[in-house]
């Protein structure tokens, strides 16, 4: 039991070691950015041709669920039968 506890330590330190040097081994990062304005308006005003542009996901998930609800008013009947009463709902 000594021994396999042993060789664990050991290997999970090889294994360490190994990842060290392998992360020693990346070249360091590199922050050179550069920002470009542009001169004047007009060049920001680009048109967005529809077949390019990405639809937000807030507008996705608005339409989905109108539609949702759209179809659960269209599904779900306006007239219940409770208890022998006929009750009217109208939305």
């Amino acid at each position: 039991m000594y021994v396999s506890l042993l060789m664990s330590h050991t290997i999970l330190f090889q294994l360490r070691e190994q990842l060290r040097s392998g992360l020693n081994s990346l070249p360091a990062p590199r922050n050179d950015y550069e920002i470009v304005v542009p001169e004047s308006e007009e060049e920001t005003e680009t048109p967005v041709e529809a077949g390019n542009s990405v639809e937000d996901q807030a507008d996705v998930d608005a339409r989905y669920i109108a539609e949702l609800k759209a179809k659960r008013k269209q599904d779900t009947p306006s007239v219940f039968i409770f208890a022998n009463h006929c009750i009217h709902f109208k939305y």
